[in-house]
């Protein structure tokens, strides 16, 4: 009787479980797609596709992130990886581009203001969680070589 009970206790809580998973999943899988927008096919006659493979086969949320945007001053391109420092990050850091290359013609002056907001970011955050800040970004400038590169936290 005993065995039946624990059983069946067992398995209640094995499926409360699932759902509330499933529920998480649903919940950082919208949270990913309202970060990272879906890509339009062309943009400024450049053909475009992304796709985005996680390391960790259970993972929703990883700290990925990429956008194009075409701005008067070309298009422009940021593909980088917050190395484990969540969605809010990946938040701080497309936020800061969005606006940037709109307002810098110079892709250096837009990479300053990418690490000037992550670290503003980091530092927030590690009052409440300290850690070891490391990301790393690729921002391009699509109508010619011209390229940034910088890993904040070296």
């Amino acid at each position: 009787m005993f065995f039946a009970v624990g059983t069946g206790l067992m398995l209640h809580v094995r499926q409360a479980l699932l759902r509330e998973l499933r529920q998480v999943r649903r919940v950082a899988d919208a949270a990913q797609r309202v970060l990272l927008r879906p890509l339009p096919p062309r943009i400024d006659g450049l053909a475009l596709a992304a796709a985005q493979l996680s390391a960790d086969r259970g993972a929703c949320v990883d700290g990925d992130l990429y956008q194009v945007i075409a701005t008067e001053h070309g298009v422009r391109v940021v593909m980088g990886d917050v190395r484990g420092h969540g969605i809010g990050t990946v938040a701080a850091v497309l936020g800061s581009f969005r606006e940037a290359v709109h307002d810098e013609p110079d892709l250096a002056r837009v990479l300053r203001r990418l690490d000037r907001a992550l670290a503003r970011h980091l530092r927030e955050r590690a009052r409440a969680e300290p850690d070891n800040p490391v990301a790393e970004a690729l921002v391009l400038h699509a109508d010619g070589v011209e390229d940034a590169r910088d890993a904040h936290g070296r």
